[in-house]
């Protein structure tokens, strides 16, 4: 007879408490759900040795012993992991006294024969983390031995234990033989296994609402996500390990699409089956190389979150103009930060509450639609007037700040969007609604089928409305609009 049974849930095992819900609140479904849970008869589950030491080849679905080479984190979906040395300190204690009796939830992968942690990470990393002696254990950790001995295993490490100790070697495997926790077993699609995951991780367990977000299946997401942990985006005081530098690429994501915007929660949501162009991962690629090389001196303070995002927003306006490529990261920087001083130097001071601050720093800390604007505006002044100051050369800009400016062909150049922006009087064709520099331009007679790149070929339009000429073939810009007669 099996030691532990597989099979559905039954109403007294979903009752089961974890992190003060049961298993049926915690995943908010009914009581044919398609989890399984592993338990023996008296009421436990896999023990620790199976999950931390395990060596088998496969996957054995009678006993699921010996599963820790098998076992898996998700990285796709699942964040760091985030628990300082008292943090798994506390927990490794818990584990030892038999405490941490919630449940574990694995996700059963049969075709590549492994289980993925969907929740759990955090026990199980911290019980690696110990056999491998990255901490030794915390104040208190008393343990019950042979012949309900006590023992203190306070300040030890592992190899300590089992090195120093009488006996410690079999201490270790008895206590790890004997404690075991409950394993739910959950088998589904991919994007029911990462549902699984919000399911377990919203409410009170800690997670935040970008980490929730972007667990949901989405290759924009995993990019973002993968963007958060390739840069040391923390430097500039934009964590990764809480998924603030994939909030920050997201909102950009956003305004990169659709020209300066608040963007909240639900903007974000409606990024989620939006293909990435190439030229925004290279704004990305880009900015992240370039903070990696900024000297240690300009720390979080000096260079922070408000200047990066100002950056990015600065970045993204100047890729509608120009072809850009950052050839010398120290010599770019060097000129973004001249850039940022010199800004705040000329925009001057202002008084707030009982104090004076500078005003250009201080819109840095907002990011609606008017700073946003308010900012670019400034900077792309600036650099218009260091290019000027070089005859418009592009070459010369190169050697002197590190980056390369290419004028694609198709591209519309300042001075032509300007000219156009007032032959149409500052207005779409398309709503009549107000437009500005940073709008997209347009090609009437369309660039790829001989269209020139002159502006009588060339309008100014929102985003959305550039989006409704290109998919709606009864909006015509040679035409003016049809008034009706009201006499008709």
């Amino acid at each position: 007879m099996n030691k532990f049974g597989l099979g559905t849930l039954s109403p007294d095992q979903l009752s089961i408490s974890g992190g003060g819900k049961t298993v049926r609140e915690r995943v908010s479904k009914g009581t044919n759900i398609g989890l399984s849970l592993l338990r023996d008869a008296v009421g436990l589950g896999v023990s620790i040795f199976s999950m931390v030491f395990g060596t088998s080849t496969n996957i054995d679905l009678a006993t699921f012993a010996n599963i820790s080479n098998k076992l898996k984190v998700p990285k796709r979906f699942q964040r760091k992991f985030v628990k300082d040395v008292p943090g798994q300190q506390s927990i490794m204690k818990a584990i030892l006294k038999g405490q941490l009796q919630n449940p574990l939830y694995f996700s059963l992968v049969r075709d590549i024969d492994i289980l993925e942690i969907v929740d759990g990470q955090q026990r199980w990393v911290t019980l690696k983390n110990f056999v491998n002696n990255v901490y030794s254990l915390g104040v208190g950790t008393i343990v019950t031995g042979w012949n309900g001995m006590s023992v203190d295993l306070s300040g030890l490490t592992y190899k300590q234990i089992i090195e120093e100790l009488p006996n410690g070697e079999m201490l270790m495997e008895k206590l790890f033989g004997e404690l075991k926790l409950p394993v739910v077993i959950y088998e589904g699609t991919e994007q029911e296994i990462r549902q699984l995951f919000i399911d377990l991780n919203s409410g009170a367990t800690g997670l935040n609402k970008i980490e929730i977000l972007l667990a949901e299946k989405s290759d924009t997401y995993d990019w973002v996500r993968g963007m958060n942990d390739e840069y040391d985006w923390d430097s500039r005081g934009i964590g990764t390990l809480r998924y603030t530098a994939s909030e920050q690429i997201l909102k950009w994501f956003y305004i990169f699409l659709h020209g300066p915007n608040k963007v909240n929660l639900p903007k974000m949501r409606t990024l989620v089956g939006e293909k990435i162009p190439s030229g925004f991962k290279t704004i990305i690629k880009q900015v992240g190389e370039m903070i990696e090389s900024i000297p240690d001196k300009c720390g979080k303070s000096e260079f922070g979150l408000g200047k990066v995002r100002a950056f990015v927003w600065f970045m993204i306006d100047l890729s509608k103009l120009y072809n850009v490529k950052i050839t010398d990261n120290k010599k770019f920087f060097k000129f973004v930060n001249k850039m940022f001083h010199d800004v705040t130097k000329k925009m001057g001071t202002m008084d707030k509450g009982t104090k004076k601050v500078y005003v250009f720093l201080d819109l840095l800390r907002f990011d609606d639609s008017e700073t946003i604007t308010a900012v670019t505006n400034e900077l792309n002044h600036y650099f218009d007037m260091k290019l000027g100051e070089l005859d418009g050369e592009f070459t010369k800009f190169n050697d002197e700040y590190g980056v390369q400016l290419r004028q694609v062909e198709r591209n519309v150049n300042k001075s032509q969007r300007y000219e156009v922006l007032l032959n149409q009087d500052c207005k779409c064709p398309i709503c009549g609604e107000t437009v500005h520099l940073q709008d997209d331009a347009h090609h009437i007679e369309e660039y790829q089928y001989g269209g020139e790149n002159e502006v009588e070929n060339i309008v100014i339009l929102h985003n959305e409305c550039h989006k409704k000429v290109h998919h709606d073939d009864e909006v015509s810009l040679n035409e003016e609009p049809i008034e009706e007669d009201e006499d008709a």
